[in-house]
Order: C-alpha cells, then structure tokens, then sequence
C-alpha cells in the first residue's frame, strides 16, 4: 500500500499533468434522470450493502438521510455536527463515516445514530472552506479514503482510528468535491469546479475523465449496475447517469 502513496517523481508529475490536459473531456455517461431532493445542502453520498437505497449527508443541518434511489427520504438521523461534507457506509461493522470540513474531523457513527469514535485528521488548508471534502471506503484494504478540496488538493488514506497514512496530489481538476472507490480498487472523484468526473487507477493514473452536465457536484457514488450517482449541493438535486464502459 504504502507504493501506492510514495511520492511521485518529477518525471512522472510531468507525464501525468501532460496527459490530463491532452485528455479530451469523455461523453461516455448517459444521464438517466434527475430528481429534486427535500435535502437542502447534500454534500455526500454513499449506497447501502444491498444497493438498494443511499445515503445523504446535509451540509445544512447536520442529518444522514436514507433514501431511495430516486432520492426519496425514508429515514433520517440528525447529529450534532456542522458543515458535514462525506459519507461512507463500511458494511464490515455498520457504521457510517462522516467527515466536517471545518473541524476537520472523522466520526463513526453507528445505525442508531450514536457518534461512536472521533478523530482529528491532520493536514494543512489555507482557507476553513477548502478541507475535506468526501469519503470513502475501501473494503479490500480496511481504509478510508478522503480527499482535500484544495490548497493542497490532495488525496489521504487514512486509519480508521484518524492517522494518515499516505498523501497524495490531485493535479487533474481545479478542485475536487467528492470520492468513491470500487471493487477494483480504483478512484472516482468529481470537481466542482471543473465539472467533471475522474477516474484514477490505485496507483493515481488517469484513466479517464467524464463530463458533468452539473453545478456544484459534491458526492458521488457507483452501483453494481455501473449506475452513477452524484449530489449537487446549490442545485439539491441527484443525478442518476448509466456508466456506459
């Protein structure tokens, strides 16, 4: 694991920064539908271990909501936590992991809706609004995957107990919003401000990039179905896209 965070050479920043900006915007997403969200401010998103409904976090008031896969609410678990930006659900002990961009913080959060662990996430940011900004799981490997906004935009793989591991740098958009991993071990991140979606091999490749018909995109989550689903936070909103690879 710890080859796949070594820093990069300067040869291979190049050759990398070379081939995202000769890298022609991909069309290979076909938009399914999109549906009005009663969440305001949904700025994570995860699916559930039967991928038979999602999981939103609200930047506005604090609340995990499950909906369906239509973004219809069926439950909800509000907590005493501000500007909530990720979500991640970790089948092997049923929690939730959260992560607040402004107190740069991780909690556990169990299905009752207790916070169970929190942890401090070390790192720099110049601004309070430019940290952490979504979350994922990775089964296969037992961590958790986040990344940083920007100033620095990074990449973090970080212990469930909170210690980062491994950084990494994200050079391919102008920020990122949101991150998800798949059962290949592979990366999906979307840019607010590119509007864009990414995705890099484990090694931090670029193997593609997609476009977004979406303003401020700020999670993102892949079926089994290779259905893609991602969260507008200024739209409330969720895009329902079939991956057409």
């Amino acid at each position: 694991m710890k080859r796949f965070y070594s820093f990069l050479t300067s040869l291979c920043v190049l050759t990398l920064i070379t081939a995202s900006c000769s890298m022609r915007m991909q069309s290979d997403l076909k938009l399914l539908e999109v549906y009005d969200l009663e969440i305001k401010e949904p700025s994570g998103i995860s699916i559930s271990s039967d991928q038979n409904t999602l999981f939103i976090v609200s930047d506005n008031d604090g609340g995990i909501y499950e909906t369906t896969l239509s973004g219809e609410v069926l439950s909800r678990i509000m907590l005493d936590v501000i500007d909530l930006e990720g979500v991640t659900f970790d089948k092997k002990e049923n929690l939730f992991w959260i992560i607040s961009e402004n107190k740069r913080k991780l909690y556990a959060v169990n299905l009752e809706g207790e916070i169970v662990e929190k942890h401090k996430i070390s790192g720099k940011q110049k601004h309070k609004n430019s940290g952490l900004e979504g979350i994922c799981y990775n089964p296969n490997d037992d961590y958790l995957y986040m990344v940083n906004e920007a100033s620095p935009k990074q990449l973090l793989q970080v212990s469930k107990k909170g210690e980062v591991e491994n950084t990494m740098k994200l050079p391919f958009t102008k920020d990122v919003s949101g991150i998800f991993c798949d059962d290949d071990n592979s990366f999906w991140i979307v840019s607010d401000e590119s509007e864009a979606l990414i995705h890099l091999s484990h090694d931090g490749t670029l193997l593609k990039e997609y476009e977004l018909p979406i303003h401020q995109a700020e999670g993102v989550v892949i079926s089994n179905d290779r259905k893609v689903y991602i969260v507008s936070d200024a739209e409330n909103r969720l895009y329902e896209f079939q991956l057409k690879e």
